[in-house]
């Protein structure tokens, strides 16, 4: 029988996997109290939530947000990982997972769920090399921004071409001047 605390564990759950973009498993098991610090701290570091759950309430929460999918991969030891910016937990997972898997190894992320969408291998790879929206956003911006510098650029370059001409053409009439007098 759930308990009111049961109860409101998944309702912030449910909450969490419906309000937020990007949500990615990991299987954290084998892993030592050390390794899990510096997993946590990596994540606060580059603002990514970290949470251990219990499968059942996790399950429970994805079927309640509409996640079936979702339920089938909470088991063994699980956590989720989630930030505002889709990319960036899996991109700290997969850094995490290839510097500890060489001593560890583990963790493993199992897979991820952007915008209600089941990620497999390969997409959560692409989502890790892509650019932040930070940075997608500045290339966007310096695209847009290319052809006006190159306009600007172009129309300076006829005057100071005709001043040049100009100038070169009062060297000319001043050599034959001087040469002639």
């Amino acid at each position: 029988m759930p308990t009111p605390q049961k109860n409101e564990i998944i309702a912030e759950l449910t909450e969490l996997l419906k309000s937020t973009p990007g949500v990615f498993l990991t299987d954290y098991s084998g892993l030592n109290a050390e390794v899990m610090t510096d997993l946590r701290k990596r994540c606060y570091e580059a603002n990514v939530n970290f949470r251990v759950v219990k499968n059942t309430l996790a399950r429970k929460a994805a079927e309640a947000a509409g996640m079936p999918e979702m339920s089938e991969h909470f088991t063994d030891s699980t956590a989720i990982a989630y930030a505002d910016d889709p990319s960036q937990p899996i991109k700290l997972l997969q850094k995490f997972t290839k510097d500890v898997r060489e001593a560890e190894g583990k963790p493993e992320v199992r897979t991820g769920m952007v915008d209600g969408k089941l990620l497999d291998a390969a997409e959560m790879d692409f989502l890790a090399k892509m650019d932040s929206p930070e940075i997608v956003k500045a290339k966007f911006l310096g695209l847009l921004q290319a052809p006006a510098s190159n306009f600007v650029g172009l129309i300076s370059a006829v005057p100071s071409s005709l001043v040049r001409a100009m100038d070169q053409r009062r060297q000319k009439l001043e050599d034959n001047e001087n040469s002639a007098g």
